[in-house]
């Protein structure tokens, strides 16, 4: 399961306002040989996190796992 994503959207339903912050706190590495890095290894966890632990439905989840699709095709595109 995605832990990190679930665990951000059950923060957020606690509190009012999140804000960003300026200086970068964590680098994230993306390696060859990651899961993150094969989109296609990772779409049914994705998927589980609105569709299971949000229980947002099936046409709610679909539209958030394809705006997860989208953006991650141009922001990992090489």
């Amino acid at each position: 399961m995605r832990d990190d994503y679930a665990y951000w959207l059950k923060m957020f339903k606690d509190i009012f306002v999140g804000y960003g912050h300026i200086e970068i706190l964590v680098d994230y590495r993306m390696r060859k040989s990651s899961v993150t890095n094969n989109k296609m290894k990772v779409i049914k966890p994705q998927w589980n996190v609105p569709y299971r632990v949000e229980k947002l439905g099936l046409i709610k989840s679909a539209y958030y796992l394809g705006c997860w699709a989208w953006i991650s095709y141009f922001k990992y595109r090489k």
